[in-house]
């Protein structure tokens, strides 16, 4: 395939149609980034403290849900999150989130999981409730992130 050389008048036409399309892209990416600002990460609807699920746990229940609190060291028969006010949710057993949640342990971050209401403890309620064997409190957990990323 042979190409002919550019003439002047078609140099001047090519580099017209580079400027629109750098300040288009450029007015595209300002605009991205400005509705980024107005749409930064937040408290989602369906996101909720650890001492929130405990206290709202029977209209939870069955619910697919983002959690925050403090994640425990999981290990095969014990991983949790918890509230500095001594509130905590059992987190299903997982092999991958396991594995994920080993860069994550003692650190505040979000799980989506699916709400199960079983084996929920409420300190202010005095049920202390004995659960074996990661019950599976939230299942199906997800690490979505660290806490600070989700907050306004």
């Amino acid at each position: 395939m042979r190409y002919l050389p550019l003439t002047d008048t078609d140099r001047g036409g090519l580099q017209g149609v580079l400027r629109r399309a750098v300040m288009r892209d450029g007015v595209v990416l300002l605009a991205s980034l400005a509705l980024a600002g107005c749409i930064a990460p937040g408290r989602a609807e369906n996101t909720f403290t650890v001492s929130e699920v405990v206290d709202h746990s029977s209209e939870l229940e069955g619910q697919r849900i983002n959690v925050i609190g403090t994640l425990s060291d999981c290990q095969p028969l014990s991983c949790s999150l918890r509230a500095a006010d001594g509130y905590w949710l059992s987190i299903g057993k997982s092999d991958e989130f396991d594995y994920a949640a080993e860069r994550f342990r003692g650190q505040e971050v979000v799980v989506a999981a699916t709400f199960t209401g079983k084996c929920v403890s409420d300190p202010k309620a005095e049920i202390i409730a004995v659960c074996t064997d990661r019950s599976e409190t939230l299942a199906d957990p997800k690490i979505l992130g660290l806490a600070s990323l989700f907050r306004k």
